[in-house]
C-alpha cells in the first residue's frame, strides 16, 4: 500500500519509482472505482509526475431484489456511488409487506434499509391499499374499544322492540267487524255493569230520600 495525496493505492513494489520516466501504477481499494485522474503516473526529469492524481470513490454493488414480486424503478448500473438511491414498487396484484422501497448507497459501500418484500394480495389490492394497518398495540387497543362502542346494539332501537310497542294495521273486513262488535260489546258491558251496581243506591235514595 502506498499513501499518496491522502489516498491509499495498490502498486507493484518490485518496480523502482525513483528513476526518470519510470511509472507508478495505482489501483483503487475494494469497493471503490476511479472517478477522476490516472491510475498510472510517469516520473518526469523535473521531479514531477505526468498525469492527474487518481481519485477513487466508494461504490455499492447492484442491489438485490425479488424479480418475481418487485419492480425497480431506477435503471440498473454496474456501480452506484455514495448517496445514490434506488426505488422499488410492487408488481400488480402484490402489496408491500416489509423492507424498504427506497434504499441509499452509504459511505461504507452498503445499501441502507432492508430488501423490499412484496406479497401477492389475497383480495383486490385496491382495498388493501386503502386500509390503515395499526402496529402500535396501545393505539390498536384504543381503536378496538372505540369500534366496540360504535358497533354496540341499542335494544331500544331494534325493529322488534319498536313493533312490540305499536299495533299492526289489519285491513281485512272480518277483522274490522270483529273489532267493532267486540269493542262495542266490551264498552256496553262495562257501562251496563256500572249502572247495575248503582241501582240499589239509586233505589234507596228515591224511596227514603237523600
Amino acid at each position: 500500500m502506498v499513501d499518496d495525496l491522502a489516498l491509499q493505492y495498490h502498486y507493484d513494489g518490485r518496480v523502482n519509482f525513483t528513476a526518470f520516466l519510470k511509472s507508478r501504477v495505482y489501483d483503487c481499494l475494494e469497493g471503490h472505482v476511479l472517478t477522476r485522474g490516472n491510475l498510472t503516473l510517469e516520473c518526469q526529469k523535473e521531479g514531477q509526475w505526468f498525469g492527474d492524481p487518481p481519485v477513487c470513490n466508494v461504490t455499492c454493488r447492484d442491489p438485490i431484489h425479488e424479480n418475481s414480486t418487485t419492480l425497480r424503478e431506477t435503471s440498473s448500473f454496474p456501480f452506484y456511488f455514495e448517496g445514490y438511491n434506488v426505488t422499488y414498487t410492487c408488481k400488480r396484484h402484490h402489496r408491500h409487506s416489509g423492507g424498504d422501497l427506497t434504499r441509499f448507497c452509504n459511505g461504507s459501500g452498503n445499501w441502507t434499509g432492508e430488501k423490499p418484500v412484496c406479497k401477492r394480495c389475497k383480495c383486490p389490492c385496491n382495498r388493501v391499499r386503502s386500509q390503515n394497518f395499526i402496529k402500535d398495540p396501545v393505539i390498536l387497543k384504543n381503536r378496538i374499544k372505540k369500534l366496540k362502542k360504535e358497533l354496540k346494539v341499542k335494544m331500544e332501537n331494534l325493529s322488534s322492540t319498536l313493533r312490540s310497542k305499536t299495533c299492526a294495521k289489519d285491513d281485512r273486513q272480518s277483522s274490522t267487524g270483529i273489532g267493532s262488535i267486540l269493542g262495542g260489546g266490551i264498552i256496553t258491558f262495562v257501562v251496563v255493569l256500572l249502572v247495575i251496581s248503582d241501582l240499589p243506591l239509586l233505589y234507596r235514595q228515591i224511596r227514603h230520600g237523600p
